[in-house]
């Protein structure tokens, strides 16, 4: 009798914890409030029902308790606001609610994408969206001015899992995306000012880590890395993630295709050179890093290839081509673990099994 009643707890407790990591995963906004209440009432009575020494309160106070549990730890989830502007919610990180927070890279991809969605459809709705997203940044964006050279920065006001503890920090990648949206969005309306902006953005990549800018310099090589995440207390050891920095490269030759900037093609050029001067230590021999301190790149490795390959296209250089083979051939021998979304979520469907089943056991004995 025992052995059948752990069974009930454990099968209905898994099928709580598949549930709800699924609703989780694939499901985003009000729709995923509304789910989780309704798994939530639906659990508690049929756990109810299991076992008649619970009442439904108690039920409900466990499954809450379980599901907030997914609601901070989940993946971070985009919303848009009423005029189309997106803002991120990241629930909980470093121990640290965070909560819905406006991210410079994600409103300036959003512009991006409804500027690509406008010329491709012409449907009034994307643009009006797309000059939403770029007022936006307009008004986020901070102003500054080093040796004489005017720039600004779109600040992160918030903790990530990447970034520091140090408030405001700063990214290339969102730099550059913010490059541009501006110049897509000169393309759309013709205002200069637009192309300002763009100049002011090619400023601020040369400003260094230290100084408050996003661009770590080699000491070694005098070499130009493009950093994710930048902050001046980074300023000695930068992370050098290798995926942002590549798409910062891949924004800048963007810019110069279409204007033939000569500042952003040298800071292409300088870029690429000290690429090849690292890259090989972002290769682990069986996968590959997602920054300079070795952390794992889990799926980042197919970003990494992407951007490579992408990297080839542009420079035609045969290095590229060479490094982009070689981690390719890495992926028949992926093993599960390094699949991180897989390997969270088994994780995730073992703890919250055991937890749950602990709790409701020891619950009906109370």
């Amino acid at each position: 009798m025992l052995i059948r009643e752990w069974t009930k707890y454990i099968l209905i407790i898994l099928i709580f914890v598949v549930t709800f990591t699924v609703v989780t995963l694939t499901i985003s906004g009000a729709y995923r409030n509304m789910a989780y209440i309704i798994l939530l009432i639906i659990h508690a009575f049929v756990l109810t029902h299991i076992n008649s020494t619970l009442s439904i309160h108690n039920s409900l106070t466990i499954y809450g308790k379980l599901a907030n549990y997914f609601k901070l730890h989940g993946p971070n989830v985009n919303h848009i606001d009423n005029n189309g502007v997106p803002y991120v919610d990241y629930g909980n990180k470093q121990g640290v609610f965070v909560g819905t927070q406006r991210n410079p890279l994600t409103i300036a991809d959003k512009a991006n994408d409804c500027y690509k969605l406008y010329v491709e459809t012409k449907n009034c709705q994307f643009y009006n969206q797309f000059l939403s997203c770029v007022n936006y940044l307009e008004d986020l964006c901070e102003w500054h001015e080093d040796s004489g050279r005017r720039y600004v920065l779109y600040p992160y006001n918030f903790i990530t899992d990447k970034s520091s503890q140090d408030l405001p920090w700063y990214s290339a990648m969102a730099q550059t995306a913010a490059l541009v949206t501006h110049l897509n969005a000169y393309k759309l309306t013709c205002d200069a000012k637009y192309l300002y902006k763009c100049n002011l953005i090619i400023n601020s990549l040369r400003v260094p880590m230290a100084s408050g800018g996003v661009l770590h310099v080699d000491p070694e090589d005098g070499g130009l890395w493009f950093e994710e995440v930048a902050c001046k207390s980074n300023a000695d050891k930068p992370s050098s993630i290798l995926n942002g920095n590549l798409f910062c490269l891949l924004d800048l030759y963007k810019y110069y295709q279409d204007t033939k900037d000569s500042n952003a093609k040298e800071l292409f050029d300088l870029g690429v050179q000290e690429v090849k001067r690292h890259l090989h230590e972002y290769d682990l021999g069986y996968w590959t890093a997602y920054d300079r301190q070795h952390h794992f790149a889990y799926d980042y490795h197919y970003v990494h290839l992407k951007l490579l390959n992408e990297m080839y296209t542009i420079t035609e250089d045969p290095f590229f081509e060479k490094y982009y083979h070689k981690w390719r051939f890495y992926i028949p021998l992926n093993p599960l673990w390094a699949r991180k979304h897989f390997a969270g979520f088994i994780l995730n469907l073992c703890v919250m099994t055991v937890i749950a089943s602990s709790l409701s056991i020891f619950i009906s004995l109370i």
